[in-house]
């Protein structure tokens, strides 16, 4: 485009510009030059003349948020129509890749294309193994434990504070101070509240950003735990719960998200059927517990 078409299209495109929200930015001559020569169509941005040697590009609000926006990793699976998996749907929409239905259709999968393999939410304590990690750049990993090879989230078996209260027979203890063998409660299967020893404890370095939630029940209780700490329902982290619910029989009135200051966050294993303990008084699930290693139990079962 030289410049006499240019000031063409500006003018024709002066009267739009009421059309768009008071969101601009000047340029010099130079810079402008600079934006014609990457081919910028006027279709996305109106381009107005202030005075000789400065002009003023209008952005189209809608259009200017949506490039900017910036996906999260949430675990909420989905196919596309090239059949790949995907982490979430913005993150499919981020790779221009239309949306064929939510979850994951295990007719898609291709060997050696890690993109087509199922996507699972990882925790896999260190203290038991090291895998093989590849990151495939999409917010997903691929993971090899010997023979067994899987693709999944990022390892978030980061868990609790060390300053966590730890409900115990002689009264609340920090996580950080117990080891294996003192003494619990824990819940049976049957609901029974039972003092049991601890089987496991385990300790995972996080840098001084690390990010937990903090969770308030309308009983007063409270706690700071990372996202995907294991609730009560095995099918759930922690963080799947929102104001609004239910959780250990109370509503939950406040949810927000801290940044975790300490290096190192900390979980164990009572002895029993659940694994089950209560911090700060609120039952949680524990990382180290065959059933909330993952979400279909795939990796334990291969690393126990």
């Amino acid at each position: 485009m030289n410049r006499s078409q240019f000031f063409i299209s500006a003018l024709i495109l002066n009267s739009l510009l009421a059309l768009w929200q008071n969101h601009s930015y000047a340029y010099s001559d130079v810079q402008m030059n600079v934006f014609i020569q990457k081919n910028l169509t006027t279709s996305d941005k109106a381009i107005q003349k202030i005075e000789d040697g400065l002009y003023r590009l209008k952005f189209n609000d809608e259009l200017n948020c949506k490039q900017k926006e910036e996906c999260n990793n949430n675990f909420k699976p989905v196919t596309g129509i090239d059949k790949r998996c995907y982490l979430n749907k913005c993150l499919a929409k981020k790779s221009k890749i239309r949306i064929k239905h939510t979850g994951y259709d295990s007719a898609n999968f291709v060997y050696n294309d890690y993109y087509s393999w199922p996507i699972e939410r990882v925790c896999i304590p260190m203290y038991k193994v090291m895998p093989v990690i590849t990151d495939l750049n999409d917010g997903t990993f691929h993971y090899q434990i010997g023979e067994r090879q899987f693709r999944g989230t990022q390892n978030t078996c980061k868990c609790l504070p060390w300053f966590a209260k730890v409900s115990c027979p002689q009264g609340e203890v920090n996580i950080a101070d117990l080891i294996t063998g003192d003494t619990v409660w824990t819940i049976s299967i049957d609901g029974e509240k039972i003092a049991v020893p601890i089987l496991i404890t385990n300790k995972v370095a996080v840098d001084n950003r690390h990010e937990m939630i903090c969770i308030d029940l309308a009983d007063g209780r409270n706690i700071k735990v990372t996202a995907a700490h294991p609730s009560v329902d095995k099918d759930s982290s922690i963080g799947d719960f929102e104001i609004g619910d239910l959780y250990d029989g109370s509503l939950i009135i406040n949810k927000y998200v801290s940044v975790y200051t300490d290096n190192s966050t900390y979980d164990i294993l009572p002895d029993g059927e659940t694994g089950f303990y209560w911090i700060n008084g609120i039952l949680v699930g524990s990382t180290l517990f065959l059933y909330n290693c993952l979400v279909n139990n795939t990796i334990y079962s291969k690393i126990k």
